[in-house]
């Protein structure tokens, strides 16, 4: 069981991760995944900036089913439960944040994306 209060034992696996080049979620890694094929209308009618800013955003997640959809820490299978933070559940194995709603806009309209995806390794710091 990994645990993040000993504080080698997260740098050790942190060190890893980056390592690996985890693949980061994309707008093209989204368009994959059959439920959200319809935004390929909007992502046509996009700006180049909301492509963008879509693209910034999604790249602060691992890519969908990473790791078999494993936690990238543990290794293991989580379950969840909802957290404080509005669209975020947490694992019940440590306790890290996963987001499950995201808010991206294309082509002039917001869209809600509901996806259980992972936080990237470069999104966590290990205080010294």
């Amino acid at each position: 069981m990994f645990d993040f209060n000993n504080a080698e034992m997260a740098k050790e696996k942190l060190k890893e991760l980056v390592n690996k080049n985890v693949p980061k979620m994309s707008l093209d890694k989204l368009l994959k995944i059959d439920r959200f094929t319809y935004l390929k209308f909007y992502i046509d009618k996009a700006t180049e900036s909301e492509i963008r800013e879509a693209n910034t955003y999604f790249n602060k997640y691992c890519a969908y089913g990473y790791n078999n959809g494993k936690d990238i820490f543990s290794n293991e299978e989580c379950t969840f439960y909802w957290g404080l933070k509005h669209g975020e559940m947490i694992t019940d194995d440590n306790g890290l944040a996963r987001r499950y709603y995201h808010y991206i806009k294309l082509g002039g309209r917001e869209h809600k994306i509901e996806l259980l995806l992972q936080y990237h390794p470069d999104c966590y710091e290990i205080e010294e």
